[in-house]
């Protein structure tokens, strides 16, 4: 048997390298989860920086990132063995940025897929056989930030990221908010009153809880009909039928949706229904940061988001409704005989920051059996059971290692 296991987004915050400065390694933010993965034949991951090194300006804001290379051998050392890097923060330092971020993997021989130097390497399917089981694992993202940061690809080296849309230039948003609207700035002061928007919505839930979240989605539903947006679909369907003529199973890495909410939004929905004509067996979601609901296509499981794997809970961008302090890491088994899956399951983990300012991923079946406080072990409880619910639908009755969602 075959296990293959998925975490959500791997990213770091300007206060988490600060924090790890301090005489500290990146080994400490996620020994403490390593022990999940003992079983695990092959582990991907959704890496979400730019490992570009010092000469581009490591992270010192909030939404921009490019971290220290060190924290590639401390996810390698937990068992991380591909990461997928196509989403909305792989320009954050450029075309060279994401081409260093390449080199940067590569020289600690981790895999990954979703970006990519040369068009040959582009039209190559990543496939990684398992005892004879061969499975194919694409990557692709609505897209990467190029309205705010003004990166974009030269329209002949579009090859270089695996997109589902075109990229917007600098100046030009769109994207839905929880009140259901469209919100377009269209002049060179865009990324400042995105941002100042960003600070007032916060100030005013400070004081009035709420329960959606900041974007329900994260690309406007107007793109759903723009006719420049077909040539990348195609090259997804293209990419998929070639992956499936290739390999036993067909995994796709997805990187879409909104952010910090507790819904999906109409251009996501819009992508999940066109990747539901395609052969795919699995779909893993990610980007919205928080945990959102999984289903099934007959035998085949979509997941909006796992949420946030390594993450620093805290600043602007953090909303306490939606427990995206939680992640989920999916468990695939897959028989190498039949060649199919036989079973997901799922582990629920959280982000914890400490008194120095670090933030540390834990299984959270430890920290229930590890915490001795009767009323913070039953919130905690409270917590990870409502993480259950919002992923499988289901209110698991107890806290457990590993959660069955479904056998066949």
């Amino acid at each position: 048997m075959i296990k293959i296991s998925f975490t959500g987004d791997i990213m770091s915050s300007a206060e988490q390298d600060n924090a790890i400065k301090e005489a500290r390694s990146y080994d400490e933010v996620f020994s403490p989860v390593k022990h999940v993965f003992n079983e695990s034949s092959y582990v991907v991951a959704n890496l979400e920086t730019t490992i570009s090194g010092q000469e581009f300006g490591y992270t010192h804001e909030p939404a921009s990132f490019n971290t220290p290379e060190d924290i590639l051998p401390a996810i390698k050392g937990i068992g991380v063995n591909l990461v997928t890097n196509a989403n909305n923060h792989i320009l954050d330092r450029g075309v060279e940025g994401m081409l260093k971020t390449i080199d940067s993997l590569n020289r600690y021989n981790i895999e990954h897929t979703g970006c990519y130097k040369t068009k040959d390497e582009s039209d190559k399917i990543f496939i990684k056989s398992f005892c004879g089981l061969r499975v194919a694992f694409l990557s692709f993202t609505y897209g990467t930030n190029s309205e705010f940061n003004g990166h974009t690809l030269p329209s002949d080296e579009t090859f270089l990221i695996d997109l589902l849309k075109r990229q917007p230039e600098l100046g030009h948003v769109g994207f839905q908010t929880r009140h259901n609207f469209t919100i377009k700035v269209e002049n060179r002061f865009q990324g400042k009153a995105l941002r100042l928007l960003k600070k007032a919505e916060k100030l005013y839930y400070r004081f009035k809880p709420y329960t959606g979240g900041q974007d329900i989605d994260t690309v406007s539903e107007t793109e759903i009909s723009n006719p420049e947006n077909q040539p990348y679909l195609q090259r997804l369907k293209d990419k998929v039928e070639t992956a499936r003529s290739k390999s036993d199973i067909v995994v796709l890495c997805l990187h879409c949706g909104g952010q910090y909410n507790n819904e999906v939004g109409i251009y996501t929905h819009y992508i999940y229904k066109y990747l539901r004509n395609l052969n795919i067996d699995l779909i893993v979601g990610n980007h919205p940061h928080c945990i959102l609901s999984c289903g099934f296509w007959g035998h085949r499981l979509y997941t909006y988001s796992l949420g946030n794997f390594s993450f620093t809970p805290g600043g602007m961008w953090y909303v306490e409704t939606v427990l995206a302090e939680y992640s989920v890491i999916l468990h695939a088994y897959f028989d190498n005989i039949t060649k199919k899956i036989i079973r997901y399951t799922y582990s629920i983990i959280k982000n914890i920051v400490d008194e120095n300012g670090m933030s540390r991923v834990y299984d959270t079946f430890y920290l229930v059996e590890n915490e001795k406080d009767i009323v913070r072990k039953k919130q905690l409880i409270s917590e990870i059971l409502e993480a259950t619910r919002r992923f499988s639908g289901k209110r698991s009755k107890k806290v457990r290692k590993e959660y069955l969602l479904k056998a066949f």
